[in-house]
C-alpha cells in the first residue's frame, strides 16, 4: 500500500473509522509485520487527510495587520508621551476646562490610552488615534490616520488642527478639520498641535 493513498473522497466519519481500524490491526500483537505496515501507512494517511478537513479558526472582522497594529500602538504611545509632556507646559484638565466649556474633553481614553476615533470604529480608516482638547467651541486635535485597506502603513499620517464642535463627523471628511499640520513627522505635529494649545489652553 503506498504511502500517497488518495484518501481525499473519504468523508470524516469514514477517516474516523479507518484509523480506528487500523489502531486495532497495530494493537493485534499476532497480526503479520507486513498487515501492520499497511495499518501505520492507512492510518498515517487518514490522519494526514483528517487534519486538512479539520475547520479552521475563523479570522475576526477587525483582526488588523501586523503592521498596522504595531504602528497604532507605536502611535498611541507617541500621543500619549505628547499628552503627557503638553501637561506639564498647559492644564489640560477637564475641571479647568468646565469653567467655559459644557463638555470639555478628557486628553486620553479611560485606560490611558490615546483615544479612538469615529473613522477607525466605522472601518473608515486603519487607524485614527488622537488627543483633543476643547475649549467653548473650539477643539483642538493631534491624531494619527491611515486609511483603511492601507496594511503597508505608507500612507499614515500625522495632523494638527482644529474644529468647532459638531462640525467633524468622521476624521475623513474634507474639510472638517482645520489642518495646520498634515504629515509624517509626528514632532511636528506635536508642535503644531502644542501652538494651538497656547491659544486655547492656560499656561501652568
Amino acid at each position: 500500500m503506498s504511502s500517497s493513498l488518495d484518501l481525499s473522497g473519504k468523508t470524516t466519519a469514514e477517516l474516523r473509522t479507518l484509523i480506528a481500524n487500523a489502531e486495532r490491526v497495530l494493537a493485534d500483537a499476532k497480526a503479520p509485520a507486513a498487515r501492520h505496515a499497511m495499518a501505520e501507512t492507512l492510518a498515517a494517511a487518514a490522519r494526514v487527510q483528517l487534519a486538512a478537513k479539520a475547520p479552521k479558526p475563523p479570522v475576526r472582522p477587525n483582526a488588523k495587520p501586523s503592521v498596522v497594529r504595531d504602528l497604532a500602538k507605536e502611535g498611541c504611545a507617541t500621543i500619549a508621551d505628547a499628552v503627557a509632556l503638553l501637561a506639564k507646559e498647559f492644564d489640560l484638565t477637564e475641571a479647568t476646562a468646565k469653567t467655559d466649556t459644557k463638555q470639555p474633553h478628557a486628553a486620553l481614553g479611560k485606560d490611558g490610552k490615546s483615544k479612538v476615533g469615529g473613522a477607525e470604529k466605522a472601518g473608515l480608516a486603519a487607524i485614527d488615534r488622537y488627543t483633543s482638547y476643547r475649549r467653548g467651541q473650539d477643539v483642538a486635535v493631534l491624531r494619527l490616520i491611515l486609511p483603511a485597506g492601507r496594511t503597508d502603513g505608507i500612507d499614515a499620517l500625522w495632523e494638527a488642527g482644529t474644529r468647532k464642535t459638531g462640525l467633524e463627523k468622521t476624521a475623513t471628511e474634507d474639510g472638517a478639520l482645520g489642518t495646520v499640520y498634515s504629515g509624517s513627522d509626528p514632532t511636528q505635529a506635536i508642535n503644531a498641535y502644542r501652538a494651538l494649545l497656547a491659544k486655547m489652553a492656560p499656561k501652568r
